[in-house]
């Protein structure tokens, strides 16, 4: 498994959380970065206020914010 992959099913767990069941499921096999960078905002934005700035360090270290 490769990082992105890892990436993505994390994205993927994180989404289904909030409650976003067909984003989650879309981005396990999305490719474009534009996108993926979409998907990592809606987590940021819709996640719980102690837990944005982490978030926010992680996809900013793995180059989607």
């Amino acid at each position: 498994m490769n990082q992105a992959n890892t990436m993505q099913d994390a994205m993927s767990a994180l989404l289904f959380a909030l409650g976003f069941d067909a984003m989650a499921d879309a981005v396990k096999t999305e490719t474009d970065k534009e996108r993926l960078c979409r998907y990592a905002r809606v987590i940021v934005k819709q996640s719980p206020a102690d837990k944005k700035l982490a978030l926010a360090n992680n996809f900013r270290l793995a180059g989607l914010l």
